[in-house]
């Protein structure tokens, strides 16, 4: 009788735990020490920012709750929490937790899209297909229940990293259209009732109700395309398109969404000559919430519009720890060893148990681009973005406007990002094979600075105000010299 008990305790409890969607402390241990196994046994810089030591007790702490359990989503918290600090944009989690297919809830989001700035929110539109203006656009957002939002924006903040000690990705990240949404939902509460706390522009306090707005009813922004605009190349599912601005003629725009590897050589050529064909004075390169993509196309960008030569080291570990992955990463590896040992011929050397391969780069003469550059960046021009941005501003006289890049701008991890699956919670995690050093100087963690910084007020985002583009027009007006 006592054993049939004690299975039915297991068995209520092993469904409780299902339902719940919570881990055991010897689960959160078994994960803890696979996270901290991999970041320093996998990741080819796991201290350029913070010692080994203190990533260790950052992993200590991730334990450090009351009771014999947790919950999936407060330790998703604790796992992004603790990837921070590597100040690695390309370490990130790729999938946390997620719903039980059992589990049949309903999810909903808050009814209104906001802005945030300083640790401070405001209200900007509605997110359903009337755009219902629930709470009046302009307003400040001062609690959501009994959250504080300023506590909500920071903690919001610290889902996603970027390169280094800056925070541009993460500021950009929460005012990307319904991210800010999904997250409150997602850590906080997806109920269909909120209790918000707002303030009218001339300090005025409400406290209101709301009826929140299911997944599927919310409605992302969708820019309409400007039908002044003559496309004259373009490559797949726009992903790089080039055109003429339609209000003056002697300026290029080059819209980059993303590097795309196939035919990037291609595409750039035929861009740099109509530019040389047509004596186009300058050319706008529009990298704004440009993640990254091709090392290859955004190279090939680079040699079009810089004058000098240009080098970078790429360095891996000699030997990686290959646990809890699937076996598409082993063919990741056997791809790297072929590419990077077999057929790499250039200058290559092993020094404190990694290899390193010197990369070289030279201007590309013929169609070369020899006109006044425009660079335009935010928090989210990442990875090949932020590496095409720091090339062209350090071997040009290109001018570089907006914001400071999420991406590093004297190093980055990446190239073969392959992922990596905790083993009781199941969350993957991405961790780059390798580290590129573009040898600027001593790696201080920041992003790309621009020559013109643009900071975006709530005004300006109700008044649909381009203040990069704006300051663009401006120097070509005064014929500004850099």
């Amino acid at each position: 009788m006592i054993r049939i008990k004690y299975v039915l305790v297991v068995l209520f409890l092993t469904q409780h735990l299902q339902a719940q969607e919570i881990l055991s402390r010897i689960q959160a241990e078994k994960d803890a020490k696979a996270l901290e196994k991999m970041i320093l046994k996998v990741h080819p810089a796991p201290d350029a920012y913070i010692s080994k030591d203190s990533f260790r007790y950052l992993v200590r702490q991730m334990l450090a709750f009351e009771g014999d359990y947790i919950a999936a989503n407060e330790w998703e918290v604790r796992v992004r929490h603790t990837l921070l600090p590597i100040g690695c944009g390309h370490t990130y989690m790729a999938k946390g937790n997620k719903s039980s297919k059992k589990e049949k809830r309903v999810h909903y989001n808050l009814p209104f899209r906001v802005f945030t700035q300083n640790e401070r929110t405001w209200v900007i539109g509605g997110v359903d297909s009337l755009q219902t203006d629930i709470i009046p656009a302009g307003s400040e957002l001062l609690a959501i229940g009994e959250r504080p939002a300023v506590q909500v924006a920071a903690q919001l903040r610290k889902h996603q990293p970027s390169d280094g000690f800056n925070t541009s990705f993460q500021k950009r990240v929460i005012n990307r259209d319904l991210f800010y949404n999904y997250l409150f939902a997602k850590y906080y509460s997806a109920d269909s009732i909120q209790y918000i706390t707002w303030a009218e522009p001339n300090g005025v306090q409400h406290y209101q109700k709301v009826q929140c707005v299911k997944d599927d009813d919310m409605v992302p922004l969708k820019t309409p395309r400007d039908t002044s605009i003559k496309i004259l190349h373009q490559m797949k599912q726009r992903k790089q398109y080039f055109y003429m601005h339609p209000q003056n003629k002697d300026i290029g725009v080059l819209k980059i969404n993303t590097f795309s590897g196939r035919n990037g050589a291609k595409f750039y050529k035929k861009v740099m000559k109509d530019l040389n064909v047509q004596k186009t004075p300058y050319l706008v390169v529009d990298l704004r919430d440009n993640t990254g993509g091709s090392f290859a196309s955004s190279t090939s960008l680079i040699r079009y519009t810089t004058n000098k030569k240009f080098s970078m080291t790429l360095s891996r570990r000699l030997f990686r720890s290959w646990h809890n992955q699937p076996l598409t990463n082993h063919i990741g590896k056997l791809s790297t060893f072929i590419a990077f040992d077999l057929l790499y011929w250039g200058k290559r050397w092993i020094r404190g148990g990694k290899m390193h391969y010197k990369l070289k780069f030279k201007p590309i003469k013929k169609d070369h681009y020899n006109g006044q550059v425009f660079i335009l960046v935010n928090g989210m021009s990442f990875s090949a973005s932020s590496q095409t941005a720091t090339f062209i501003k350090a071997q040009s006289d290109a001018v570089i406007i907006g914001t400071e890049t999420g991406g590093g701008s004297k190093a980055i991890n990446g190239m073969q990002i392959p992922v990596f699956k905790l083993p009781e919670s199941k969350f993957l995690i991405h961790i780059p094979q390798m580290h590129l050093d573009y040898k600027m100087g001593k790696d201080m963690g920041q992003g790309v600075t621009p020559h013109i910084p643009t900071e975006y007020t709530v005004e300006d985002i109700l008044a649909r105000r381009d203040l990069d583009w704006e300051a663009v027009m401006q120097w070509i007006a005064t014929d500004k010299k850099y």
